[in-house]
């Protein structure tokens, strides 16, 4: 099942110029589709602004923030095809060449760590881990060094096309791979403890 806490609607995915922003409605389909099929109850916020600071930016946004009782990930979208020359992202799309200031990855990362770092959460209350979608990309890796190679947690355009694939059990397999390589050990989320963390991303205040 999926619990939808974002007020967009799929008509409503544009940049600010109104410019349709299609890797992120492609994605934005596909997490409706695969998670609310899911035998896990997937809470979706999607373009989630968070008064946090990180680096020189006031506050953070990710594409996607997905939690369940398993844990959260944060999901960066980059529509277009990337390629990554000299180690940096170059992303084909609208007819231009944008070589992107940081890589996907570390982006997400960095939202996970503003999150942390302005005590949000603390380490022990919330496993995040992070991901990049890249649905109209053929990109099927991130560096020839499988060390640093990042594909285990990139969704491309042969994962989208492929409908014998669900995209909730690929969140689920970073989250638990992430899991048993840092040590985390604990049971899945209670429903009291998934709605509390729930209530910090989408407060309810009423009027007394």
């Amino acid at each position: 099942m999926l619990i939808n806490h974002t007020n967009k609607t799929i008509d409503e995915i544009c940049s600010d110029e109104g410019r349709t922003l299609w890797g992120e409605r492609l994605m934005y389909e596909r997490i409706l589709r695969d998670c609310d099929k899911d035998q896990y109850t997937w809470h979706m916020f999607y373009n989630l602004k968070l008064s946090l600071p990180v680096n020189d930016k006031a506050d953070v946004e990710p594409d996607f923030l997905l939690i369940c009782n398993k844990g959260a990930i944060i999901i960066e979208v980059k529509g277009g095809e990337l390629e990554i020359k000299d180690g940096k992202f170059i992303n084909h799309g609208y007819g231009s060449r944008r070589t992107l200031k940081e890589s996907p990855f570390a982006q997400a990362e960095s939202y996970k760590w503003a999150i942390f770092n302005n005590h949000v959460f603390n380490k022990n209350e919330i496993f995040i881990s992070t991901m990049c979608a890249f649905p109209c990309s053929t990109l099927k890796r991130t560096s020839n060094d499988d060390k640093l190679d990042q594909s285990n947690r990139m969704w491309n355009k042969f994962n989208h096309e492929d409908d014998s694939l669900s995209f909730a059990e690929f969140c689920i397999k970073i989250i638990e791979a992430d899991q048993q390589r840092k040590g985390w050990v604990r049971d899945d989320y209670t429903e009291r403890e998934l709605n509390a963390i729930i209530s910090k991303f989408a407060p309810t205040i009423r009027l007394s």
